[in-house]
């Protein structure tokens, strides 16, 4: 997964890490395969706990839009998924 770190720990916690190429994590023609991929292997997980999103950078993402859709979902800055 270019651009994208994925680490699942004895818990059951995937950290993802995004470090996409550039010196800010945005949405460039890489971003959205990866993120794809990203949630394709987690709704493969087993024993999955919890996921973390991080950012190998200073901020987490730069984009012209505050609002993001993943798999159904429409997220706001801030949002706290369970």
């Amino acid at each position: 997964m270019t651009g994208f770190q994925y680490d699942k720990d004895a818990a059951g916690v995937v950290t993802v890490t995004m470090d996409m190429d550039g010196a800010v994590n945005s949405m460039s023609s890489a971003f959205l395969p990866a993120l794809r991929d990203t949630v394709e292997k987690l709704e493969q997980e087993e024993g999955l706990s919890g996921v973390v999103v991080a950012s190998a950078k200073k901020n987490l993402f730069r984009g012209r839009r505050s609002q993001f859709t993943v798999s159904g979902y429409t997220g706001k800055r801030g949002d706290v998924l369970q």
